[in-house]
C-alpha cells in the first residue's frame, strides 16, 4: 500500500507540474530539463492482486502519465491502458538535497495536470546519470514535507523509489 501511495503521490506531482505552464527559472533548469526527455517507467507493482505500472513521457516542458495494468507480474505484456493524463512542468532552482546520506544537486520542480489546472503539486527531481538505464528521484514527501504548497515541498529525496529512463 506504501508503494501505491507513493505511486500516487508522484504522480500527482508529475501531474501538477505540468499545469504550471512552460518556462524555466532559476538556475541549471535546462540541464534538467534535458535529462528528463524521453519516457521513464516506475517500477512494475503489484495491488491487491493487479499488476500495475505508470510511465511518464517528458517532451519539452510538457509530460503524458500513462497508467496501465498488466496480466503478468514483471509488467513485460503489452498491458490495457486505464487512464492517459497530459501535463506541464515547471523547473525552478537548482538546490542541495540529499539522496540517502548522500548530498546531490536537485531541482525544484512544480507539476500540474492538464485536467486538474487549478492543483500544483511542489516536489523536487534528481537525475542519477551514473547508473545505467538512468534513474529519476523525486522528494520525500513524508510527513510534513507533503508538496501541497511550496512551503511543504520536500526538503530530502526519497531514494527507495524512483523511475527508470527508457
Amino acid at each position: 500500500m506504501k508503494r501505491m501511495t507513493w505511486i500516487l503521490a508522484a504522480s500527482a506531482t508529475l501531474v501538477a507540474i505540468s499545469a504550471c505552464g512552460g518556462s524555466n527559472t532559476g538556475g541549471g533548469g535546462s540541464s534538467f530539463e534535458a535529462q528528463i526527455q524521453g519516457t521513464w517507467l516506475v517500477l512494475c507493482n503489484t495491488v491487491a492482486g493487479s499488476t500495475e505500472r505508470l510511465s511518464f513521457t517528458f517532451s519539452g516542458l510538457g509530460f503524458t502519465r500513462t497508467f496501465k495494468t498488466y496480466t503478468n507480474v514483471t509488467c513485460t505484456e503489452p498491458g490495457t491502458v486505464v487512464s492517459t493524463e497530459t501535463g506541464s512542468i515547471v523547473i525552478g532552482s537548482s538546490v542541495t538535497a540529499n539522496l540517502g546520506s548522500t548530498p546531490v544537486t536537485a531541482y525544484q520542480i512544480n507539476l500540474t495536470l492538464g485536467a486538474n489546472p487549478g492543483w500544483t503539486a511542489y516536489d523536487l527531481g534528481y537525475v542519477d546519470a551514473t547508473v545505467t538505464p538512468n534513474r529519476l528521484y523525486t522528494g520525500d514527501s513524508t510527513g510534513v514535507n507533503t508538496g501541497n504548497t511550496a512551503a511543504t515541498r520536500p526538503t530530502t529525496l526519497d531514494g527507495a523509489s524512483y523511475l527508470v529512463k527508457q
